[in-house]
């Protein structure tokens, strides 16, 4: 089993282990067709996540702790806003089956994620030029 199958199923049983994975693919196969911009994974050794993979861990612990401003925060940051439906049934779908077999993520504060957002949009990338999202309307 590679590094990512690991790191995410663990010591799951295989039938849990193949749901996961499945629903993991669905998920990046979403983003990959609907990201605001080619979204950069950090390289294996590096010390922290990559802005985008920071995104999208605290959308899928959003999703599973109920949180819909975080939520609605990542996924515009993430996906353009045409296209956000897709990969928030394909990030629920996995927020779901993970918490379903015990992976639970803790959840990220609306200011951590908004300071992930600004980290990024301060950059002086092509990338962070693209996740500028729209303000946010608290509800």
């Amino acid at each position: 089993m590679d590094r990512p199958h690991f790191a995410l199923a663990g010591d799951l049983p295989t039938a849990g282990r193949r749901i996961v994975v499945a629903a993991l693919y669905d998920f990046v196969e979403a983003l990959g067709r609907c990201s605001r911009c080619p979204l950069h994974a950090s390289a294996s050794e590096a010390d922290e996540p990559a802005p985008a993979e920071k995104l999208i861990l605290a959308l899928i612990a959003a999703i599973q702790a109920g949180d819909d401003r975080v939520a609605d925060l990542c996924l515009r940051s993430l996906s353009c806003p045409s296209r956000c439906q897709p990969v928030a049934l394909a990030a629920g779908n996995l927020a779901l089956i993970l918490k379903g077999v015990g992976r639970t993520l803790a959840p990220v504060p609306l200011p951590l994620v908004r300071q992930i957002i600004e980290a990024e949009t301060s950059a002086d990338t092509p990338v962070a030029a693209a996740i500028r999202p729209a303000s946010v309307t608290l509800h």
